[in-house]
């Protein structure tokens, strides 16, 4: 015959090793991060005495963070802007850094358009203007 301290161990080992299987471990969720950016560019639509122009503004987290214009691409009334962006290999003092880069859409007929800001590739922002 089993004592009753055994049997209350033995009944309480029998209950961990149940609910053992029962019981997840969760991990902490690490929140995704769309290209590390400290912030989404700015796009600012600007009309002038030579036509239209837009302004990109960004704050970097360092000034070893590579952001720069590659080009544009105008497809019917949408403007496509591609921007290439690199983290820095290295540590690097973490001190905001604006980046501010105008680009000359030129002289522009009456209508809806679109600018399109892609970093890498990928598609960060939209705004819309009307030219009239």
């Amino acid at each position: 015959m089993i004592s009753g301290k055994i049997k209350w161990i033995l009944v309480f080992l029998i209950v961990v090793i149940a609910l053992s299987g029962c019981v997840e471990k969760k991990e902490p969720k690490v929140p995704k991060k769309e290209a590390n950016l400290s912030s989404k560019p700015n796009i600012f639509v600007l009309e002038t005495d030579s036509g239209w122009k837009v302004n990109i503004l960004m704050a970097l987290p360092t000034p070893c963070h590579k952001f720069g214009y590659v080009g544009k691409q105008l497809r019917g009334n949408e403007y496509y802007l591609d921007f290439s962006y690199e983290e820095p290999e290295k540590p690097c003092a973490q001190v905001i850094t604006n980046y501010n880069h105008t680009i000359d859409l030129g002289k522009l007929e009456k209508g809806d358009y679109t600018i399109i800001l892609r970093i890498n590739g990928e598609v960060v922002k939209k705004a819309n203007f009307k030219v009239s």
